[in-house]
């Protein structure tokens, strides 16, 4: 009866051991397929993520060069504005010139209007003494 007991519990032993195994490698093989699925879900966050980091990437490139462009130009408008103001600058001096050059000439003008006007007056005057 011993023996009897001895081989049934042997027997309940094995078929629980091969039980527990099975069961073992079933989750097992759950936990791997739950493995390989959250490591195919990461792979593909990756892989969007990265394209998502290379197309921001090339966006800030874009808008760099952008940038880059714009203050080129803008050295270039500060450079012609400079250039224009050195000339207006220039300009107002000979406008001051030739205004005061003017101004001379006219003052010269009326110098001479007033000494021919006093000939003539002279003159005149020498003309109504002799003919009286």
């Amino acid at each position: 009866m011993r023996s009897q007991l001895q081989l049934k519990l042997g027997s309940h032993i094995d078929y629980l051991h091969s039980e527990s195994k099975t069961e073992v490698c079933d989750a097992v093989e759950e936990l791997a397929r739950e493995h390989d699925n959250e490591k195919q879900q990461l792979e593909t966050t990756i892989h969007s993520l990265t394209q998502t980091v290379n197309s921001g990437t090339e966006k800030i490139q874009a808008l760099q060069d952008h940038i880059d462009s714009c203050q080129s130009d803008l050295d270039a408008e500060k450079k012609r504005y400079s250039e224009l103001q050195d000339e207006l600058g220039g300009a107002q001096d000979r406008i001051q010139h030739l205004e005061q050059c003017l101004e001379n000439e006219q003052l010269d003008k009326q110098h001479e209007l007033s000494e021919m006007d006093a000939r003539m007056n002279k003159e005149l005057d020498d003309i109504k003494i002799r003919v009286e």
